[in-house]
């Protein structure tokens, strides 16, 4: 691209055909800040209005993936470090903790619409300079399991419960159990109910 925002195409270097769909981008943090705060006011908005107008009551988000390319991260939004997945904390506050990783393009539709190559169409595409995310919740809408708040709920007295001793041999019951729990061959702890 040129200076005054103009874009030259070596000739034969791009076989575009007549009516087809080109696009640029630019890359600008504000703009991808904007965007973020677009997308996850949407899907919150879809959400609310899926439950108020008598649809299945969503099951709470139990994680989140997210998928981002390289050129995202502290370049883009200003030095800050975290800003796609704070703003995910953000609106999911009950996602104990959200994972991903950074790769050179991401998987995704183009709008809502569907592109149609030859005699295929092609409802994904990769894209550079993108996010995208998994939204995982429980089926049985049950929540997600956590160790550490099983853990300080057994440390808090209950009603029969009034020493430091028994907050403390609390403590370490469950402290023994979570050692000895082993993901990659037990479900993880439930209630009976």
């Amino acid at each position: 691209g040129m200076k005054d925002g103009s874009v030259t195409l070596p000739l034969g270097s791009v076989n575009i055909e007549k009516g087809a769909r080109f696009r640029f981008f630019v890359r600008e943090g504000d703009f991808a800040r904007k965007e973020l705060d677009a997308l996850w006011t949407g899907y919150k908005k879809s959400s609310l209005t899926n439950m108020f107008q008598g649809g299945e009551t969503p099951s709470p988000a139990t994680a989140c993936m997210m998928f981002s390319t390289m050129d995202r991260g502290t370049s883009l939004f200003g030095g800050k470090p975290g800003v796609e997945s704070n703003k995910v904390s953000e609106f999911m506050p009950t996602v104990p903790s959200i994972l991903g990783l950074k790769a050179n393009g991401v998987i995704g539709a183009l709008d809502e619409a569907t592109k149609v190559e030859g005699s295929r169409k092609v409802d994904s595409l990769v894209h550079g300079s993108a996010a995208s995310y998994a939204i995982f919740s429980s089926k049985s809408k049950r929540p997600i399991y956590s160790p550490r708040q099983a853990a300080a709920e057994a440390s808090k007295p209950s009603a029969g419960e009034s020493s430091d001793a028994d907050a403390q041999v609390a403590v370490d019951r469950i402290a023994r159990n979570l050692a000895s729990f082993d993901p990659s061959n037990e479900a993880a702890p439930r209630d009976e109910d």
